[in-house]
């Protein structure tokens, strides 16, 4: 069975018991973003964003908007364009 996510905006699948990129590349390996080209940072953030009060994770969705994401410590949930319009602000 191959299963497919996404990884920093790359494409990531498990094959044979395995992360994997879409070139072969081991799948744990960090790769540059494909919009900024840069890496996340030592604590995982996305490069483009700062560390943001009141927020347990977040995805500026790596140009693609519909995978954007602001989860904040209350248990609510940003995805899509409103989670683009708050962060934003934030980098």
């Amino acid at each position: 069975m191959t299963v497919k996510t996404w990884h920093n905006g790359n494409e990531v699948f498990y094959i044979n018991e395995k992360w994997v990129h879409a070139d072969g590349s081991d799948g744990y390996n960090y790769k540059p973003c494909p919009v900024c080209g840069k890496l996340p940072h030592d604590d995982g953030r996305d490069a483009c964003l700062q560390k943001i009060p009141g927020v347990t994770s977040a995805c500026c969705g790596h140009g693609e908007a519909l995978r954007s994401v602001v989860v904040f410590e209350n248990g609510k949930w940003l995805r899509g364009k409103e989670a683009i319009k708050f962060l934003e602000k934030w980098k």
